[in-house]
C-alpha cells in the first residue's frame, strides 16, 4: 500500500465522518473509533510497524496496539464501526492495493483507476437519464395538477 492510498483512505474516512483538523486531538468516540478502524486497515494490508502505524495518526506505537485490541471487541459488539471498517476495507480492496514496488504497482493501480472511471462514468450516465425521466414527469404531474386545480378553483 503506498502513500497515497493510505491518505486517500483517511481523507476518505475523515470526510465521510465528518472529522475535521479540530477534532483530530479529541477523544470523541466517533474519531477514535474511525483512526481504531483506519490503523486496522493499514496494519492489515502493509507491511508497517506499530509504530510507522502510529506515525501515521501522531501515536504512540502502544496505542496503535491497544487499536488492534479494540478493533476485536468493536468488531464484536458494534454494527456501525463494522459498518465502517468494512467501507474502509472495501476501500483498499476496489483499488486491488497490497504491499507492491516499482512500476508494476503504478501500471495495476493505473489500471483499476481507468476502469473505476469508465464504471463511473457509465454510472454517471444512467444516473442523468433517471433524473431526465423523474424531471419530465414532475413537468407532467405540475401540468396536470395546474389542469385540474382549474376545474376544482384552487
Amino acid at each position: 500500500m503506498n502513500k497515497k492510498i493510505i491518505s486517500d483512505l483517511i481523507r476518505y474516512a475523515y470526510e465521510k465522518k465528518g472529522i475535521n483538523a479540530k477534532l483530530l486531538k479529541s477523544r470523541k468516540r466517533f474519531v477514535v473509533d474511525t483512526n481504531i478502524a483506519l490503523a486496522k486497515c493499514i496494519k492489515d494490508n502493509t507491511s508497517l510497524t506499530f509504530q510507522n502505524v502510529g506515525f501515521i495518526f501522531n501515536k504512540n506505537h502502544a496505542t496503535i496496539v491497544y487499536y488492534m485490541k479494540q478493533h476485536n471487541l468493536l468488531f464484536k459488539t458494534d454494527s456501525s464501526y463494522v459498518k465502517d471498517y468494512q467501507d474502509y476495507k472495501k476501500y483498499i480492496e476496489d483499488y486491488n492495493v497490497k504491499y507492491n514496488k516499482g512500476k508494476k504497482c503504478f501500471e495495476e493501480d493505473l489500471s483499476i483507476y481507468l476502469s473505476k472511471m469508465n464504471q463511473l462514468r457509465e454510472e454517471n450516465k444512467l444516473l442523468k437519464d433517471e433524473l431526465d425521466t423523474y424531471k419530465k414527469e414532475n413537468e407532467t404531474i405540475k401540468h396536470e395538477l395546474k389542469r385540474l386545480s382549474k376545474f376544482s378553483n384552487w
